[in-house]
């Protein structure tokens, strides 16, 4: 639908999969202990799933079409959220990663109108793989 963001990097660390797994209370030693985990096919540390996530947190803002369609919105809210998985997300890999706009469409609801926004994320790893596709649903509602 849309060219969307600039490409994005985010280099994945051990300590990072660490905070994360900390902040969500996930103790799996995959995540953090490495003599277990180059015991599994994995073959050392990996990020739990939703890890891509944090990616939007340390990256520079800079998506001023997607701002541009927020304009003038009073209630923003997160709709839904989604992820399909191709690739382990491992410590030390360098995710490049770019978000579009895949669809909008406008419904009525008990407030008036409500616009639905459908943005999609490539992840990729430092060898051209994907490794994830987000899909997360914003509704912006607009008063007056």
């Amino acid at each position: 639908m849309e060219e969307g963001s600039k490409p994005s990097s985010y280099v994945v660390t051990k300590m990072k999969i660490k905070e994360f797994v900390e902040a969500i209370g996930d103790k799996n030693p995959l995540y953090t202990d490495e003599r277990y985990a180059r015991k599994t096919r994995f073959g050392g540390i990996i990020a739990p799933p939703t890890f891509v996530i944090t990616c939007n947190f340390w990256v520079p803002e800079e998506e001023p079409d997607f701002n541009r369609e927020l304009g003038g919105a009073s209630v923003i809210l997160h709709g839904e959220q989604e992820f399909e998985y191709f690739q382990p997300i491992r410590a030390g890999d360098t995710l490049t990663f770019k978000t579009k706009v895949v669809d909008k469409y406008t419904k009525t609801g008990k407030t008036g109108l409500l616009n639905f926004i459908v943005r999609e994320t490539v992840y990729r790893n430092r060898f051209g793989e994907k490794v994830v596709v987000g899909r997360s649903t914003i509704i912006v509602r607009k008063e007056g």
